[in-house]
């Protein structure tokens, strides 16, 4: 059973994270081309509206979602999926009231006022986004994990193209990168609804209904503390709206650049990581012992291949962002930097969260995530008061880091994971990438060398790191055999 549990765990993490490979590639290789032709400040302002857009579909459907994982019986997770449409599309509507009586007050205020037009998408770019929760969640139950990956690739082509097509033709204005989000979101969802047609149509049936208040109240502990879900995403968010706020939309813009820049590794893996973790973990929950090995061997790879890639990111990060995205983006370099701790720790603490939901303890969840809250609005909050951009950013990197590490150690000690384990297992990774760091370090600090240079040494060192890694590491190697071995295969044939 565990080697069956293990071999499915892969392949459907694989099909994700390919997925996700596609989706990103798209993303990344025409993301030089767009900050050629959007300014910073026009990308301050759309990130501001995608941060405000994460905010409320976060809470759009009270964590509902979630739960669709959960029930032996098929007919509760409908009424479920039922319970998660209709809150998604009441909070939608309740939202779209609020910007008509308070719209321009609260634009005035994020110092978008000059592009309110483009803001009013809010609502139905919560309502898109919280619907692609519902069904996301709907596919993974029912194990459609090629169909989650398409959605990905389709959602992030027509997202990228609106762009590139829109600021080709002259609208070069932040509502043209508002509009290809929402297309994106778009063709995203219908992509996750035509996969799941049947599942749709019987969530509006008679049963659902009739099952609605009984699974409501079942799972009430999610919509309780939706709260939680909603200060986590809240303090990932809230950075681009305070600095936007504080500092002014190019101070967003460089920041945002620089968190897409660091979170795509992230979105590649550990997105993929988490659904597919987490429908894996919910067949194990009652064996502990098989928790505690698929958790320790997921740790380990994560902490290996994540810390070095990021550390040499920040090393290069003045001449990566000039050189990949212009000149005018080079000050996000320096944000970047500061935020490689953070970004570490969220890539290793994304799917190890699943557990406060899978151990149904929300209320936990939401006490650490109000506190992560509260450290980051007073972190940049100090940046403000002493007008340094900097300074806020690498507070909230540093209260970040030791917020995130915190509940990575209080979650794991429930499955038995000690201290002493979870600093071994970041110190291996720290080690390694410490030793494959020092020629960038040298070439940088010591030598000077070109910003060419720099970002060519930093390439060698990564190659490097990834042949070490293929070398010294049986698994990784066997995997890549055996992924030779299927091309070689299917060539013949």
């Amino acid at each position: 059973m565990p080697s069956k549990i293990k071999k499915s765990f892969l392949r459907n993490t694989a099909t994700l994270v390919t997925g996700n490979i596609i989706a990103q590639a798209i993303t990344i290789s025409l993301m030089p081309i767009i900050t050629r032709i959007y300014p910073p400040s026009y990308f301050g302002i759309f990130s501001i509206f995608v941060s405000i857009a994460m905010i409320s579909a976060t809470l759009s459907n009270l964590r509902y979602s979630l739960a669709i994982q959960l029930p032996v019986d098929e007919k509760d997770a409908h009424a479920l999926t039922l319970a998660s449409i209709l809150t998604v599309t009441l909070t939608s509507l309740i939202f779209l009231g609020f910007l008509v009586l308070f719209g321009p007050r609260l634009f005035l205020l994020l110092n978008v006022d000059k592009f309110s037009s483009g803001f009013y998408l809010l609502p139905l770019a919560t309502f898109l986004v919280g619907m692609g929760l519902v069904f996301n969640s709907a596919n993974l139950r029912g194990k459609r994990f090629t169909n989650l990956a398409l959605s990905k690739i389709i959602g992030a082509a027509c997202d990228r193209i609106t762009m590139l097509a829109l600021g080709f033709y002259g609208f070069n204005i932040p509502i043209s990168l508002i509009t290809g989000r929402i297309l994106g979101h778009l063709t995203t969802l219908v992509t996750l609804i035509l996969s799941k047609r049947g599942y749709f149509f019987t969530a509006f049936s008679k049963e659902s209904f009739k099952r609605l208040k009984k699974v409501a109240l079942r799972y009430i502990d999610f919509p309780i503390y939706s709260w939680s879900g909603f200060f986590q995403q809240l303090s990932v968010q809230l950075p681009v709206i305070l600095l936007g706020y504080i500092f002014s939309p190019m101070v967003a813009g460089y920041y945002a650049l620089s968190r897409r820049v660091l979170a795509e590794p992230i979105h590649i893996v550990s997105e993929a990581l988490c659904r597919s973790y987490y429908q894996k973990v919910s067949e194990v929950s009652d064996n502990r012992e098989e928790l505690y090995t698929m958790t320790k061997r997921l740790l380990h790879y994560l902490i290996l291949l994540i810390i070095f890639p990021l550390v040499l990111l920040g090393l290069s990060g003045n001449e990566f962002f000039s050189f990949a995205f212009g000149d005018q983006w080079r000050q996000a370099g320096n944000y970047a930097s500061l935020l490689v701790p953070t970004y570490i720790t969220i890539f290793i603490a994304r799917p190890v969260m699943v557990f406060f939901d899978l151990l149904e303890k929300q209320k936990v969840a939401f006490l650490f995530n109000s506190l992560f809250f509260l450290l980051n609005v007073t972190s940049i909050s100090i940046g403000g008061i002493y007008n340094n951009p900097k300074l806020a950013i690498g507070l909230f990197s540093l209260t970040s880091t030791c917020s995130l590490i915190l509940q990575i150690q209080w979650i794991l000690s429930k499955i038995g994971f000690t201290t002493t384990i979870l600093i071994k297992l970041f110190l291996s990774g720290i080690s390694t990438a410490a030793i494959f760091s020092i020629p960038i370090v040298v070439v940088k600090y010591f030598m000077k060398e070109s910003g060419l240079m720099i970002i060519i040494i930093s390439m060698l060192s990564f190659f490097t790191f990834v042949l070490y890694i293929m070398h010294t590491d049986p698994i990784v190697r066997e995997k890549i055999i055996s992924l030779k071995m299927r091309i070689f295969t299917s060539n013949l044939r």
